[in-house]
């Protein structure tokens, strides 16, 4: 990816922007799993203008990140009915060494809400002017169950959470690093009522406030 652009804000220095993030993996997929990793390097530039304490920042750094996941699945019956059900693992590690991001201004950049899907990326802010520096795991489990006369997926069940190995140290001006080993844990339901109907819920579990 090739990203260019230009920023004016009265209140930030003018400047440009230039980023480039070529990536190479390679998918190993079949019925019963998948195993993705992935190398990237993500190459930022910044023209600023005369405001800014420096004028040129450049920051280049690698990002190695592996996805995998298991399928298994076992028929049964319930109350007259066949059903299939689903346990599927995932694991997905990133790895993102940090550099001093703290003369680089923030023309767009915002931290991302957590969410099931934040959890299975690569970086923590929507943006380019901060990337989170990395080494963490995220951990998922998910089980659906599927109707076999109708295919329609009655209920599925996942629940994640990510574990971090080492401190944060990237952040956004005025916010502090993150204090905990792990992110909260993340619950969803979801199913079929019927072929129109569909329920779901969610459920965040902060286990640091919760002992506190």
């Amino acid at each position: 990816a090739l990203v260019w652009s230009v920023h004016r804000d009265l209140s930030l220095p003018d400047g440009t922007r230039e980023m480039a993030y070529p990536t190479l993996n390679m998918p190993l997929v079949n019925s019963f799993g998948f195993f993705v990793p992935q190398v990237g390097w993500s190459s930022t530039y910044y023209a600023l203008d005369e405001s800014a304490p420096k004028q040129s920042i450049t920051r280049n750094l690698p990002i190695l990140s592996v996805d995998s996941g298991l399928t298994f699945d076992r028929p049964f019956n319930f109350s007259g009915a066949d059903y299939l059900q689903t346990l599927e693992p995932r694991a997905y590690y990133v790895y993102a060494p940090y550099r001093d991001q703290d003369a680089i201004p923030i023309f767009d950049t915002a931290q991302m809400e957590f969410s099931y899907a934040q959890m299975f990326t690569e970086n923590q802010f929507v943006g380019y002017d901060r990337i989170n520096d990395a080494n963490q795991l995220t951990l998922a489990l998910t089980s659906r169950f599927i109707e076999s006369s109708s295919s329609l997926e009655r209920l599925q069940f996942t629940l994640g959470q990510r574990y971090y190995f080492s401190s944060q140290q990237v952040t956004l001006p005025g916010v502090p690093p993150r204090t905990s080993n792990n992110s909260d844990l993340l619950v969803a339901v979801s199913g079929q009522i019927t072929h129109d109907w569909r329920f779901a819920a969610n459920w965040q579990y902060d286990a640091q406030a919760s002992c506190t």
